[in-house]
């Protein structure tokens, strides 16, 4: 039996694993970068796009224009979000007009009645009055009804508003 000694050198063997090593994570970072950044456009293209037109499209119609069309080019999800937000600003946009024209109906029926009509707060003053109490009366908006109707400058002794006020039922002077 005898004993065999070699010294072998795992200098290159080393600095092979060590170039490796180096490679792996090159291509690592590279890979996370490039994955990164396909991520980055997908959602970029396929969500914070058309997120930002149904955002906009969202603020037409709070600022009362009723007719914008969202179009973000998708079937999906947010395709059909789209189509909602816009039959949605139509039918407010429909609403809307109904409300104007009723309430233009509403306020020319104020203005016109033959009788003199006002609208008065808890502390007697005058909100709103329609043209025959202002060609009558020649009220200023805020003033109070004692004054406008009687010149006074206190509350009525038996006021009609005040009881109207307390029960909530028609009473006159």
């Amino acid at each position: 039996l005898g004993a065999l000694e070699l010294v072998v050198s795992l200098a290159e063997t080393d600095h092979e694993i060590r170039s490796a090593e180096r490679g792996i994570f090159v291509f690592a970072v590279v890979f996370f970068l490039v994955e990164a950044v396909i991520i980055f456009f997908f959602v970029h293209r396929f969500f914070n796009r058309p997120i930002r037109k149904l955002i906009n499209g969202t603020r037409h119609i709070a600022e009362g224009k009723y007719d914008c069309n969202i179009d973000i080019g998708q079937e999906y999800e947010l395709g059909q979000l789209a189509a909602a937000i816009n039959l949605m600003g139509l039918e407010i946009g429909k609403k809307q007009k109904e409300l104007n024209e009723q309430r233009d109906e509403y306020q020319a029926l104020f203005d016109r009645a033959p009788c003199m009509i006002t609208v008065q707060d808890r502390e007697f003053r005058l909100l709103r009055f329609n043209r025959a109490f202002a060609e009558k009366f020649n009220p200023v908006p805020g003033s109070f009804c004692y004054s406008a109707y009687k010149g006074r400058d206190s509350k009525c002794e038996n006021c009609p508003v005040e009881k109207t006020f307390q029960d909530g039922k028609s009473h006159y002077g």
